[in-house]
């Protein structure tokens, strides 16, 4: 039995979750726009896939008007490599 990697390997080695992750990137969108950008990912790689990626990367907040879409806290914490900075924080330079 294989054992299932973390998250945060998965997102950079899975392209689905790593496309997934940069089309949504760190604001948030109105759910309808999210879907319709999320349609050539689902011609790529299939529907299931990516309903299964969204359901792993993807909160929805459903008390907004349309319904907001964004990274979970723990994508958006292991994404600093795959979409640079987080906004409002500032890039780690080595030796300093």
């Amino acid at each position: 039995m294989s054992k299932k990697l973390p998250l945060a390997v998965r997102l950079y080695f899975h392209p689905p979750l790593a496309e997934l992750a940069r089309l949504i990137g760190y604001d948030e969108l109105p759910l309808p726009e999210a879907k319709e950008k999320l349609k050539p990912l689902a011609e790529k790689y299939g529907k299931q896939t990516m309903e299964q990626a969204a359901r792993e990367i993807v909160s929805i907040d459903v008390t907004t008007d349309p319904p907001l879409v964004r990274l979970t806290e723990e994508v958006r914490k292991a994404c600093w490599q795959l979409l640079g900075a987080p906004p409002g924080q500032k890039e780690a330079r080595s030796g300093q």
